[in-house]
């Protein structure tokens, strides 16, 4: 009688030379042809890679109910989905983030959507499934006056109230995170042209650097800031910082956060960093500065637009089904749009749009009432 020694996996077993376990060689062929499918449309090595550990994941989850891709269901992938999350919890020790499951079901929809194109299932159950949870939108929506109550909040009659003040309208109308505000120097300004150069804080593109707008009210701030308290807040040093603190030092990125947190209490708001003032900055440039998203891409620092999709949800509702529909035909589908929209500067586009297709020349045969 053979067997193996209690706590000690055994050397042979699949899983130990590598092999993956209820996975069929024909599983295996179709995963292959999906992978080189992704590699063809332009897809990164490292995008695919991942996308094939979920398609196998998927395909091991068939062959545990016995079920086929065409016999699926919405109902059924979102017990898969579920079934996803609970293994991961089980396995490492932390639930999946709706971010994360939003990844899982774009990647079942590009697997159905190539087994409807090769004609091996006759319907797409991954399209519709989900919840306004895993829809892309901003998980915090700010209100429109928000702006003008952050650059109300700090003393404009101290020397670091001009200074937070200036700090919160670059991080609320262009979202400037804590680092590039941490970066900033004379250097950085261009007063003629109303704008001034941030360099990039993500470590990849360090070096990078970008031109960003000055908004009226923040440039009479910054200008308020350069002429009475920086010149105080400087002493005898002579650092080229634009932000220094009560010692005549730079500012670091860490000093920006806890002004961040400091003010907190005042707007009632649990948690206020960057990344929410970054929404209110997109909520600024797109609903009061009239922005463009690919406007919003280079204030931002962003090189494809899939960074920003998030903050479509902030555009004039009757402008979000025009963005990009040539190229992008499918970023909207899984967008919840269900907020009231009192805007009406862009009241009958998809009236004119229609016509525009509609007529020989391709323009409309009658205005477009506003």
């Amino acid at each position: 009688m053979t067997g193996t020694t209690p706590g000690r996996r055994c050397v042979s077993s699949p899983r130990r030379k590598g092999k993956q376990t209820l996975l069929s060689e024909d599983a295996r062929r179709l995963a292959e042809r999906f992978r080189q499918h992704q590699l063809k449309q332009g897809y990164t090595e490292r995008v695919v890679q991942e996308q094939i550990r979920q398609v196998e994941t998927f395909q091991r989850y068939l062959a545990l109910k016995r079920l086929t891709p065409d016999g699926m269901t919405p109902e059924r992938l979102k017990e898969y989905m579920g079934f996803v999350s609970f293994l991961s919890e089980i396995l490492h020790g932390r639930q999946l983030t709706q971010s994360t499951l939003f990844g899982w079901r774009v990647t079942l929809r590009h697997y159905y959507r190539w087994l409807m194109g090769e004609g091996l299932v006759s319907k797409d159950p991954a399209r519709r499934v989900g919840s306004k949870a895993w829809r892309w939108i901003p998980k915090w929506v700010p209100e429109s006056g928000l702006v003008e109550k952050l650059l109300t909040l700090p003393d404009e009659y101290s020397y670091t109230g001009m200074r937070d003040q200036v700090i919160f309208g670059l991080a609320a109308t262009v979202g400037l995170t804590t680092a590039e505000l941490a970066n900033l120097t004379l250097d950085s300004l261009d007063p003629p042209n109303h704008r001034l150069k941030a360099r990039h804080a993500w470590r990849t593109r360090a070096n990078e650097e970008r031109w960003v707008p000055l908004e009226p009210q923040v440039e009479k701030s910054l200008e308020r800031y350069l002429k009475y308290a920086r010149p105080a807040l400087l002493r005898k040093s002579d650092a080229r910082a634009l932000f220094l603190n009560k010692d005549g030092k730079p500012i670091a990125s860490e000093g920006v956060s806890e002004i961040f947190i400091r003010y907190c209490e005042r707007l009632k708001i649990r948690k206020l960093n960057c990344k929410a003032l970054r929404n209110v900055a997109a909520l600024y440039q797109l609903r009061h500065c009239n922005r463009t998203i690919e406007d919003l891409m280079e204030i931002f620092g962003y090189k494809t637009i899939k960074h920003v999709r998030g903050y479509m949800a902030y555009l004039p509702k009757e402008l979000r089904k025009e963005v990009d529909r040539p190229r992008y035909p499918s970023l909207m589908q899984d967008m919840d749009f269900d907020d009231v929209d009192t805007s009406d500067r862009f009241k009958g586009l998809e009236q004119l749009c229609a016509e525009a297709e509609a007529s020989p020349s391709g323009r409309p045969s009658r205005p477009v009432s506003r």
